[in-house]
């Protein structure tokens, strides 16, 4: 519970990069409302950009987006115009770890250990993540884990 700011940020960095290798997810972020915190990509840089800036326009409706699902509330398609899945774990609607991935749907099984050791990691480096998006902290018991999956767009051959 005493770790180094420097040593939780390295093994997050770590984590990020095993989910996204476990995923096979070509980008992968952390971000809260005001900024992606962590990421790790592979592939060109232009596409690796063009995920950056859509996911950052983007960064509040997603971490709301577990609760709007909940409350069955109407809300604009925010993956209108990517041609990727995505694999969203909101943790306390403070945080989120986003996956952009051909097979969102497989992704929970897959990276469920490494998953929870990141939001436990993530909790540690910022204690403001322990608070829910409705101001309630948690002393004991586990902090909110939601997961959301968007398929990729399917092309009217059925391709995806």
């Amino acid at each position: 519970m005493f770790e180094s700011s420097e040593k939780l940020t390295a093994e997050i960095a770590r984590l990020l990069e095993a989910i996204r290798d476990l995923a096979e997810a070509r980008y992968a972020c952390v971000i809260e409302p005001a900024a992606t915190v962590f990421e790790s990509a592979e592939g060109e840089a232009s596409v690796v950009s063009g995920l950056r800036d859509f996911l950052g326009g983007r960064r509040d409706e997603l971490l709301a987006l577990p609760a709007r699902l909940a409350a069955d509330e109407p809300f604009d398609d925010l993956f209108a115009g990517s041609e990727d899945g995505f694999f969203l774990a909101v943790l306390n609607g403070r945080v989120a770890l986003v996956l952009a991935c051909p097979e969102p749907a497989t992704v929970e099984a897959r990276v469920r250990r490494p998953l929870r050791i990141l939001a436990d990691r993530l909790l540690r480096l910022d204690q403001s993540y322990r608070i829910d998006d409705k101001g309630f902290g948690f002393l004991f018991g586990s902090p909110r884990l939601d997961t959301v999956v968007i398929e990729p767009p399917t092309t009217g051959d059925g391709e995806a």
